[in-house]
């Protein structure tokens, strides 16, 4: 039985999100997480500084690839638990492993500011005591 696949979901126009630097064994390296307007997790692009073009491309790949799952439903959580651990000929500091933590940073700043948000928004019963 054929399995059937989630559609993909059409790019906004506009997207807002999340651009973090981290350090790899290459090099520094850019990745921006972005959201749409209804909180989704949609995209994600990584771009290394002065790196080869094999090291560039790899990065660039994880971006698509990423941004594919994201845009047919998938949890930015797997993308943490399958680029997490994911080590290069240099050592643990690989673009793979560098991009899953800072998909996990972001993914932390995002629910501290929904919890503050949402602690803001509900307000406190105060009882009179007597």
């Amino acid at each position: 039985m054929k399995r059937k696949y989630s559609e993909r979901v059409k790019r906004p126009d506009i997207l807002y999100g999340k651009t973090m630097l981290a350090a790899t064994a290459c090099g520094n390296i850019y990745v921006t997480f972005n959201y749409d307007s209804n909180d989704n997790p949609l995209e994600l692009f990584s771009s290394l500084g002065k790196a080869g073009i094999c090291a560039s491309s790899q990065c660039a790949a994880i971006g698509r690839v990423s941004s594919y799952f994201l845009q047919i439903g998938g949890n930015p959580e797997d993308l943490v638990k399958a680029l997490k651990g994911v080590f290069c000929h240099l050592g643990e500091r690989s673009c793979s492993n560098a991009i899953g933590e800072v998909i996990e940073k972001i993914l932390k700043i995002k629910e501290e500011e929904m919890r503050s948000i949402i602690s803001d928004a509900v307000p406190v019963l105060h009882t009179e005591e007597g």
